[in-house]
């Protein structure tokens, strides 16, 4: 199931405006796995400027992470209102990202202690494939 920024919207119940990522990709075949996409142009509002150049920041990146990891589990639990409250991050920033870039950011559940703890792979990859940025954080379930 592939949709666009629209859906994402109405299934993480925001405003358009502040969904951070263009599309996603999940398949009832890996239910534990789900897939976006985002691409960051010249007029992005997170870019900041670092010796003359337009950089996307590293705390916007762990942003889309934890966005994409919410929309997995809104996804996964057929929208009924559960959450992942993240504990700990450990990320690891490999590049920066600049302007007119297309990043890949693909977020696992790699573990769901009786539906209360899990453990979280992400990864956000550019257009050619390098990864930018790595990131396993714990959290909890909660249900709203």
């Amino acid at each position: 199931m592939e949709t666009d920024r629209k859906a994402i919207a109405k299934l993480l119940d925001m405003p358009e405006k502040e969904v951070g990522i263009d599309r996603y990709l999940y398949t009832p075949a890996f239910p534990n796995e789900v897939k976006a996409w985002k691409f960051i142009g010249k007029h992005d509002p997170a870019l900041r400027r670092y010796q003359n150049r337009l950089y996307y920041p590293p705390t916007a990146l762990i942003g889309l992470l934890d966005l994409v990891t919410e929309l997995l589990f809104r996804l996964k639990f057929n929208g009924l209102g559960v959450v992942p409250a993240l504990v700990a991050n450990d990320a690891r920033f490999r590049k920066p990202v600049m302007s007119e870039t297309e990043l890949l950011i693909q977020v696992k559940l790699l573990r769901n202690y009786k539906g209360r703890i899990g453990i979280f792979s992400g990864v956000i990859a550019d257009q050619r494939g390098d990864i930018v940025a790595e990131n396993i954080c714990r959290g909890t379930i909660i249900k709203i």
